[in-house]
């Protein structure tokens, strides 16, 4: 179009200019899980690692236990991972931002919405929640790896707005996950 800011578009395909997140985590059969869980189910990420080395990780609350007029919510929740960097990482872990995006995948790139919140590791919150978290997290033995506490939103994504919009093309929600 004239009015293109550098995107090319070739039929149903849009191509733009963006850094690649940190981490990429597809959940498949979301509506499923929306479906069949409780307020105690919780998903968690696979470990993934930071530009710098550092070790995190994303869980889900497909129903956080908070709603409003427009139904329920999803909550997602950033935390640290051990890692295999840990021994020459820099802790605690502050001053740094987790951004969190649900993405909307809707074709055309000029409509997407997509859904993002920013995070910072700062004192404020408690120096151990960013600490080590080989010294303050819990195993998970499904990543082979400790996980810190998790910081985030009870009310990240409505799922009024995940059915309304293209978040779950395909059955699949996609969450983008950047540390720095």
């Amino acid at each position: 179009p004239a009015n293109s800011i550098g995107g090319i578009f070739i039929d149903d395909i849009s191509l733009t200019e963006t850094l690649c997140p940190a981490a990429v985590w597809r959940i498949q059969n979301f509506s499923r899980i929306l479906e069949t869980a409780d307020y105690n189910t919780v998903l968690n990420s696979p470990r993934f690692y930071s530009p710098e080395g550092y070790g995190f990780g994303v869980h889900v609350r497909p129903l956080s236990g908070y709603s409003d007029y427009t139904g329920e919510y999803t909550g997602l929740y950033f935390h640290l991972a051990s890692g295999d960097n840990d021994i020459v990482m820099q802790w605690p872990a502050v001053n740094r931002q987790a951004t969190i995006v649900v993405m909307d995948q809707d074709p055309d790139i000029k409509l997407r919405m997509s859904s993002a919140r920013s995070l910072t590791t700062d004192m404020s919150t408690g120096k151990l929640i960013w600490d080590n978290p080989k010294n303050v997290g819990t195993f998970d033995p499904s990543c082979q790896c400790y996980r810190g506490v998790s910081m985030g939103w009870r009310t990240f994504i409505k799922h009024y707005d995940l059915r309304r919009r293209n978040y779950l093309k395909n059955d699949d929600l996609i969450i983008f996950v950047d540390f720095e």
